[in-house]
């Protein structure tokens, strides 16, 4: 009988507990408020394929003759050599 009346008041207390637990949540709900509606945007926006692909290429044209620059005549074959005139 003492355990019954034990568990009783453990279970009101928690009962409790989670109600308040409960309330407190429901109190510190953050609402948002819409403050503009959504307008479109009066002209569209994307990236300048264009410019990105001309500049890439000239990146990768400048990085190449510049490797190629660097690297010399060393790794030059005979082939080339004779087509070259040397």
């Amino acid at each position: 009988m003492r355990d019954v009346k034990a568990h009783e008041q453990v279970f009101a207390f928690l009962t409790g507990q989670y109600e308040d637990a409960h309330i407190q949540e429901a109190r510190d709900m953050v609402t948002v408020e819409i403050l503009d509606p959504a307008t479109p945007p009066e002209k569209k926006s994307r990236p300048p394929r264009m410019t990105m692909i001309l500049g890439a290429f000239l990146l990768s044209t400048a990085m190449s003759v510049g490797f190629a620059a660097l690297r010399g005549e060393e790794r030059t074959t005979p082939v080339m050599r004779a087509v070259a005139g040397d």
